[in-house]
């Protein structure tokens, strides 16, 4: 008994899942909710605030200030 024709239109109708479940892999992963937020950040913070007011530092790296002046 072949099983083949009997999965062929079930696979011909669910063929789109596969893609699918891959990009709801991706979108569900720490790594993408961290850039989609700041993403999202930034383009709110491009639209919202005033472009004479605030400017964008994106080079910042975090330091540890709470020795600074300490000896």
């Amino acid at each position: 008994m072949d099983i083949n024709p009997m999965f062929q239109p079930l696979v011909a109708v669910l063929w789109y899942l596969i893609p699918v479940l891959i990009i709801a892999g991706i979108v569900k992963t720490p790594w993408f909710t961290g850039k989609f937020g700041e993403f999202l950040v930034n383009l709110s913070a491009r639209c919202l605030l005033d472009k004479s007011r605030y400017h964008s530092s994106h080079t910042m790296d975090r330091h540890n200030y709470s020795h600074a002046g300490k000896q």
